[in-house]
């Protein structure tokens, strides 16, 4: 063996050392290491699927006109987790991370257009009531779920544009089936292996958001027409059959 590949045996081994030592001593989770792979595409059955090489979606659609007000309502992301630290071998799985929730920023795009919603999110990153933030824009949530070192998936779920978000900029009225307006979701998941917090890096999701863009009125109501349609998640990414009743559209 000559002495460069001594040198970078050395140098390997050194580098798997600290690796592992991070990842049990605290000194923060390496870049690269705990990400979120993509959002995952709903099977026909509304599950999400767990597995590499599924279809995914690399951008969103959210119409507010089909969204409620509630929290659990708005745009909901299915994240395929993915675990690369180093399998530790043996009965436990010493870097197993498990999963504790996720942390949610809303922001504007590059180069956004001025206007109301930009002036609106701009305000919104820096509310004077609260001293931070608009919780609507940046908030935490809970899960559960674990994902497997070496390499592991498992995929989960999360609102990234909450309800009482939708319902704040539909009331403002500047948007319509034509006029869209993009913002950004910055995504993290958090969780612990056995010694360490850990936080994935950031996932950058785009959400196109619109006001009766995924609407399709189909007229009046009537026993054989009736409004469905939306897929498992009706307001985001699928039209949604509407109806008429005395001149009100009803929608799934």
């Amino acid at each position: 063996m000559t002495l460069g590949s001594i040198q970078a045996l050395m140098l390997g081994a050194f580098a798997l050392g600290a690796f592992g030592l991070c990842g049990f001593a605290g000194c923060g989770t390496p870049p690269g290491v705990f990400i979120i792979v993509q959002n995952q595409v709903l099977t026909p059955m509304c599950t999400v699927p767990a597995t590499l090489g599924t279809d995914y979606r690399g951008e969103g659609t959210l119409d507010l006109r089909l969204v409620d007000d509630s929290p659990e309502a708005g745009y909901m992301l299915f994240p395929l987790l993915q675990n690369d630290f180093p399998s530790t071998g043996g009965d436990v799985d010493g870097n197993r991370i498990a999963l504790s929730g996720f942390d949610v920023d809303i922001g504007l795009p590059p180069n956004s257009p001025p206007g109301v919603l930009t002036d609106a999110f701009t305000a919104m990153q820096t509310s004077s009531d609260i001293g931070g933030a608009d919780p609507l824009i940046e908030y935490s949530t809970l899960t559960s779920g674990s994902v497997a070192s070496g390499g592991g998936n498992t995929a989960s779920s999360v609102t990234i544009f909450p309800g009482p978000l939708a319902a704040r900029i539909r009331a403002m009225g500047v948007l319509s089936p034509t006029k869209h307006f993009w913002v950004m979701a910055s995504v993290r998941a958090r969780g612990k292996t056995l010694a360490n917090d850990v936080r994935s890096d950031a996932f950058k999701y785009p959400i196109e958001l619109c006001d009766g863009c995924l609407v399709v009125d189909t007229g009046a109501c009537s026993a054989t027409n009736t409004p469905g349609g939306g897929g498992c998640t009706p307001g985001q990414d699928s039209f949604s059959a509407c109806c008429e009743v005395t001149g009100t559209l009803t929608c799934q």
